[in-house]
């Protein structure tokens, strides 16, 4: 009985304790954690809010990012375009001056190739001519050769 006794004075030694820290509890409660918890939980609201808008954002930019990276596309593309067009510009330009250097070249080596076959014929015509005229006049020394000595010319004396 006497473990009882010490007991109960113990617990009724500890009820104003237990009775201060409950009251404790509950003013701490009520100034101290359901303030703190409306600041914490607003604050998850607004980080959740901004972390959403930053996401946002971030698609925007990465939106933004891949349009920038089309037209540069574009750009690049448009770039090459132009540069072949120049280049085949360039390059027909060059294959008609080639042509035009062909045509002038052609038409030089037939006026060459016509006045040379005309040279040709006169030469032919002059050697033709000449010809004629050695071969009269080798037979007339031949004539005269072999009539001279007959009719009174002498022989090895030439006309």
């Amino acid at each position: 009985m006497h473990t009882l006794t010490a007991l109960e004075r113990l617990f009724l030694g500890a009820a104003p304790t237990v009775l201060i820290f409950l009251l404790l509890h509950l003013y701490l409660r009520a100034v101290l954690y359901r303030p703190l918890q409306r600041v914490l939980t607003e604050r998850r609201q607004r980080s959740a809010g901004l972390m959403q808008a930053a996401q946002v954002r971030v698609g925007e930019a990465e939106s933004l990012l891949r349009q920038v990276e089309i037209r540069l596309r574009a750009a690049r593309l448009e770039g090459y375009q132009r540069v072949a067009e120049r280049r085949q510009a360039a390059l027909a330009e060059r294959a008609g001056m080639l042509e035009q250097v062909r045509n002038h070249a052609k038409a030089e080596l037939e006026a060459v190739q016509r006045q040379l076959a005309h040279e040709t014929q006169a030469g032919r015509d002059q050697i033709g001519a000449a010809k004629q005229e050695l071969a009269e006049q080798l037979i007339a020394r031949l004539l005269r050769h072999q009539a001279g000595p007959q009719y009174g010319a002498q022989p090895g004396v030439s006309a």
